[in-house]
C-alpha cells in the first residue's frame, strides 16, 4: 500500500511539473518570438487596387441636368400587373 501510495506522489509530482513547463512555454516563451499584432504599414496588392479604383472613383462628377429636362419630366412608368397563378400541390412528391 505504501508503494502505491508512493507511486502515485510521483506520477501526480511529474505531471504538475510537466503542466508548470507547459504553461511557461505557452505563456512566456512564445510571447518573445511572436509578433505583436500591429497594423502593417505595407500594403497588399488587393488593398493598392482598392485604394487606386477609390481615387478613380471619386472624379467622377454626373451632370443631373436631365432630370429637369421636359421630355424627361414626360415619361411614365409603364407597369404590367401581374397575374397571380395557382400554386401546385404542397408536397410534390407525394402519392396522388
Amino acid at each position: 500500500m505504501k508503494n502505491q501510495s508512493f507511486t502515485t506522489f510521483i506520477v501526480t509530482f511529474v505531471a504538475i511539473i510537466a503542466v508548470l513547463v507547459l504553461g511557461y512555454f505557452y505563456l512566456i516563451g512564445t510571447s518573445s518570438t511572436s509578433k505583436p499584432l500591429t497594423v502593417s504599414s505595407i500594403l497588399s496588392v488587393p488593398d493598392v487596387q482598392v485604394q487606386t479604383l477609390s481615387s478613380k472613383l471619386s472624379l467622377l462628377a454626373f451632370d443631373t441636368d436631365i432630370l429637369s429636362n421636359k421630355q424627361f419630366a414626360a415619361l411614365k412608368d409603364i407597369e404590367t400587373p401581374i397575374i397571380s397563378k395557382p400554386i401546385g400541390r404542397e408536397d410534390p412528391f407525394a402519392p396522388i
